[in-house]
């Protein structure tokens, strides 16, 4: 039974093989969806069998066909990340931005008083920069507006970058985070989301703005990740999106095999995770899961948390307790189970 559980995580054609089978023809959502959630239950199972929620995960890692930024230096177990004191993000992972999301990102930004700026991932039509605006106008805030750079030259923009700095939330809509990535990354814009957290703003992103969010970033490619360098608001975490839905797990731990020093956050479709800057306090918020993924540390196998909605934890401390671990002599891993 576990050597059926470690296959069914960490080997891609038995995954591949199965997606194409009969059973799993039909409709495109219900077929991914099954896929994530056998992909869930495969992990849950691998909990039950070694106890302690640390097992091993095999993988090969693939290289990747583009590689923009450098390895970041080993982080310490005392702290997370040094460069942003304040503030919040909220990650989602695609699909529905569901009401009680909104309603989360609409507090955090200071409630009726909020100034939110919206950033699409694509260049919409104005009817579809209405459609993107709709929602938001209905949600009470004291201001709303979209902003869409065209190029790198006008997101350095200091008359582009004015509602930025008068934020107090943004967020990135979905799209292409290749589109977004050419467009903000180290422009003055990124300058203006950095600034808006110290002024304990929110920033939020959605699929391919949530992608978007870390240092390290995902740009494309499936199975197999392209690597690019993103906005950095997050420095020493990796994100990956539609995570269950699109049965990411095994491009998140390639890029975590490149990255050892790096912590993985994959969230699922209609799901946001909301990081509290000041203090590291992760929670969830939607319909599906989240899952944080810590790579080898020392001797020790691979760890993974997940976290379902409502559930709120420090990532300070899992990531502590990851490094404290030790686990048992090899041979006796199973020993009592």
């Amino acid at each position: 039974g576990v050597e059926y559980l470690m296959n069914a995580v960490s080997n891609r054609p038995s995954w591949r093989s199965l997606q194409n089978s009969p059973m799993f023809r039909g409709n495109e959502f219900r077929h991914r969806r099954l896929t994530g959630w056998l992909l869930l239950l495969a992990i849950a199972g691998l909990f039950s069998a070694f106890g302690s929620g640390k097992f091993p995960l095999q993988a090969v890692v693939e290289e990747s066909a583009e590689k923009s930024v450098e390895e970041p230096a080993v982080l310490q177990p005392a702290a997370i990340d040094a460069r942003v004191t304040g503030g919040s993000l909220m990650i989602v992972g695609g699909g529905a931005v569901t009401p009680d999301i909104r309603r989360r990102f609409v507090e955090l930004a200071g409630g009726p008083q909020a100034r939110i700026v919206l950033i699409p991932g694509s260049d919409p039509t104005p009817e579809g920069e209405q459609r993107l605006l709709s929602p938001w106008k209905s949600s009470g805030v004291s201001s709303i507006i979209l902003v869409n750079a065209k190029n790198h030259e006008q997101a350095d923009d200091p008359d582009f970058c004015t509602p930025l700095k008068e934020a107090t939330g943004v967020w990135f809509g979905g799209g292409d985070q290749a589109l977004l990535a050419d467009r903000y990354v180290d422009s003055l814009a990124q300058q203006c989301l950095h600034e808006l957290l110290q002024r304990n703003g929110v920033v939020g992103g959605c699929s391919a703005g949530a992608a978007l969010l870390s240092r390290v970033m995902i740009r494309a490619g499936d199975p197999t990740p392209v690597e690019a360098k993103g906005l950095d608001l997050l420095s020493n975490v990796i994100i990956d999106q539609h995570f269950l839905a699109r049965n990411r797990l095994w491009r998140l731990e390639q890029m975590l095999e490149v990255h050892p020093n790096l912590i993985g956050l994959g969230i699922d479709e209609a799901t946001a995770l909301v990081i509290q800057l000041r203090s590291w306090k992760l929670s969830v918020v939607g319909e599906s899961y989240s899952v944080v993924c810590f790579p080898p540390a020392k001797a020790q196998f691979p760890r993974i948390e997940i976290l379902k909605p409502g559930d709120e934890v420090s990532l300070s401390q899992l990531r502590q307790e990851h490094f404290a671990f030790h686990p048992a002599p090899s041979g006796s891993m199973l020993a009592g189970h």
